[in-house]
């Protein structure tokens, strides 16, 4: 006797194919291929490389070369294709400056706050510490407990003290510009 899968276990999504991960089929007026999708994760991304059915003679030989490149590329960066765990932090740069994803410090005339986003049925959100009135860690860990209640999503130990170097940094560092 076959049983019913539970309701609330079904996924509306199919399970997920690991030779299909990061890659991608186009099919289109014109553009019949395999797109590579490397992520913002990866040390050399993101980026994205288009294999052409054309080119390659047929969509399961394009196939094979958008898998064999993708194997390339993940390897030379000594990097799993499906990373254990939890996705990697996102990276620091301009758009995201603390490390962690949804959390960050910023200043607003002279005063320092740490800020909380996250999204509730589509809608941004926003919530900011004042450091001045919290204390800087206070305003740090306000914001961090926010975030992890309203998206669920937990960080790292590593994580939260790289982000809170971070910030100092940044703080530090605007401050010695006269900012």
């Amino acid at each position: 006797m076959v049983m019913p899968r539970d309701p609330e276990k079904v996924s509306s999504r199919p399970p997920r194919d690991e030779k299909l991960r990061h890659l991608v089929r186009l099919d289109a007026p014109g553009t019949h291929g395999w797109q590579l999708r490397v992520p913002a994760w990866h040390p050399e991304g993101p980026f994205t490389r288009y294999f052409s059915d054309l080119r390659y003679g047929s969509p399961h030989k394009a196939f094979l070369a958008a898998r064999e490149e993708r194997d390339a590329v993940f390897q030379a960066a000594a990097l799993p294709v499906k990373p254990k765990g939890r996705r990697p932090c996102g990276p620091v740069g301009a758009r995201n400056r603390s490390g962690l994803s949804g959390v960050f410090i910023q200043q607003n005339r002279q005063v320092w706050y740490w800020v909380a986003i996250w999204s509730e049925q589509g809608r941004p959100h926003r919530q900011r510490f004042s450091v001045s009135g919290l204390g800087y860690e206070g305003a740090f860990w306000q914001a961090v407990e926010l975030r992890q209640h309203k998206t669920g999503v937990l960080f790292t130990n590593e994580e939260l003290r790289q982000a809170l170097r971070r910030g100092r940094e940044l703080q530090r560092g605007q401050h010695a510009c006269g900012a």
